[in-house]
């Protein structure tokens, strides 16, 4: 699977606790693991490099629909 982002984009950053973030994500496993295939294909790991609650990427969908 080919991603293709501007050089300077970041798919994934460091975000304020409380936001959108990996915590609240459908894709978030157990132990600060990413289950989605498009992070997985950029990141080529799926340990998430910062706290659940502090980091969020592009792929992003919430857990739980409000």
């Amino acid at each position: 699977m080919l991603i293709k982002v501007p050089d300077n984009h970041r798919i994934g950053t460091r975000v304020p606790e409380g936001g959108s973030s990996c915590a609240s994500c459908k894709y978030l496993q157990k132990e600060n693991h990413c289950g989605n295939k498009y992070w997985l294909a950029w990141h080529k790991d799926p340990l998430i490099p910062e706290p659940a609650d502090s980091y969020c990427c592009d792929f992003y969908e919430e857990a739980h629909a409000r």
